[in-house]
């Protein structure tokens, strides 16, 4: 559906076991991952105190080797776990772990306990898989209590952009070939063959880019050219900014393809993301379109979204990469060409739909607090509301408006605030679009995420 909204842009959605008692050999004496990294053994008290302290919801399963209920329920244990996120199960076999069997009193076994930062809230004795699962959705229920917006319905939203944590975002707004590949490297060949001092020699550009060209054309990367990082810092350097766009435009197709992103992950992203940051106020429109173009491919996916976002790298001191980033969209947003506003919207909804992954609990290692975190997205905030008032096109307005259903949804207090302060329910309330129209009903799912009590 994105798609016919959006234009033309891409988008990247039983045996009882054995009688005899198990020795010490047998069961382990350190913490220990079992067939998963989120159910682990312990057998002494230091062990177990050691999982309440890096661990909110714990459930620990006291069994024992010759115990036939034990043998059914430690399946049943394992799924349980396995399949609720945010909890630790912990196996303690009674028969070896004597210290935690007296430190909590267990007599029988099967025995569930089940702890919320290192405290026990609940209890359950014997073979009952039911009383298990539903004392384990309290636990999570009372550690991680739902968002009040998962009350309310938005079809709308969710239609546009997809939330998912299990996979990365399928609602991306990417830019593959728009112009045959060939167009583009006879341009940027011309502006080689113009370049007057060279800093690397020219046969090694025109054998790096032929490569590449080859490559592109099959929309297959092998694997990143032996001279590219050479290549591509001596043109920055030989091509000047207004004629930049060519090569920019050919790094923004690579970036689709995963030799590239796997490349740009690691120390060469530094490079890249300080020509991105000298690029940032350009006035050139082409170079503007292919910056804001390049952005959003990178986006694409979660290894390069890392990179991009991160709020630990620098590409100097107190500038991070996601800095480098934001100063991209915001400048695109507030330009007076149409073309780069929209570019600039496709941007923002992108960081936003990333964002919106991360608050749901998908997992991104970008490197920061929670505080930093909310103090940036304030800061995108407002400028959408900046960018909004003030625009006209109905396409960028919608790209806009689901911006902000992906910020506001599942927002921290903070955040909201801060649309109440900034009377974004104000704001997107004063267009007047058709009730029946992708916009309206968008425009009306905001309004309940804004009026939603906490």
């Amino acid at each position: 559906m994105i798609e016919n909204m959006f234009g033309k842009s891409a988008f990247s959605n039983s045996s009882l076991g054995s009688t005899s008692q198990p020795t010490q050999s047998q069961i382990s004496q350190s913490i220990l991952p079992l067939k998963s990294t989120r159910i682990l053994s312990a057998s002494t008290l230091k062990q177990l105190l050691e999982i309440f302290s890096e661990n909110r919801c714990v459930v620990v399963d006291f069994t024992n080797a010759t115990c036939g209920p034990c043998n059914f329920m430690d399946p049943e244990f394992e799924r349980v776990v396995e399949e609720r996120e945010s909890l630790v199960g912990v196996k303690v076999e009674t028969a070896v772990a004597f210290e935690i069997a007296s430190e909590y009193g267990v007599v029988a076994t099967p025995t569930f306990m089940l702890f919320l930062d290192g405290v026990k809230i609940e209890e359950v004795k014997g073979a009952s898989v039911r009383g298990l699962e539903s004392a384990v959705d309290i636990l999570l229920f009372t550690a991680y209590p739902p968002h009040p917006h998962t009350r309310i319905e938005m079809a709308t939203l969710t239609a546009l952009v997809p939330l998912t944590t299990k996979v990365w975002p399928s609602g991306l707004i990417t830019y593959p070939v728009n112009t045959p590949v060939d167009k583009i490297f006879s341009k940027l060949f011309q502006f080689v063959s113009e370049i007057k001092e060279p800093v690397i020699a020219l046969d090694a550009i025109t054998s790096t880019l032929n490569e590449i060209q080859s490559m592109l054309s099959k929309l297959k990367i092998v694997q990143v050219p032996a001279m590219w990082d050479a290549v591509f810092d001596g043109l920055v350097k030989g091509l000047g900014v207004e004629k930049m766009w060519p090569l920019l435009d050919v790094l923004r197709l690579c970036l689709l393809l995963e030799p590239f992103q796997i490349h740009y992950s690691g120390d060469s992203a530094n490079g890249l993301l300080e020509v991105i940051r000298r690029l940032a106020a350009v006035e050139t429109k082409a170079v503007r379109l292919m910056l804001l173009r390049l952005v959003a491919n990178l986006l694409s996916s979660k290894i390069m979204a890392e990179t991009l976002l991160s709020m630990k790298r620098e590409v100097m001191q107190g500038v991070t990469f996601r800095n480098v980033a934001t100063t991209v969209i915001i400048e695109g947003l507030l330009s007076t060409d149409s073309t780069v506003r929209q570019c600039a919207a496709s941007a923002t909804l992108d960081v936003a739909i990333v964002d919106a992954y991360v608050r749901a609990g998908g997992e991104l290692e970008i490197g920061c607090d929670n505080d930093l975190l909310i103090e940036w997205r304030c800061e995108v905030l407002a400028a959408v509301v900046q960018a909004f008032q003030l625009e006209v096109d109905p396409e960028i307005e919608l790209r806009l408006l689901a911006t902000f259903g992906k910020f506001v949804l599942l927002g921290d207090a903070e955040v909201l605030q801060v649309a109440q302060v900034l009377e974004v329910k104000e704001i997107v309330n004063g267009k007047k679009w058709d009730e029946s129209s992708i916009a309206g009903k968008l425009k009306m799912e905001i309004i309940k995420l804004l009026d939603c009590e906490f």
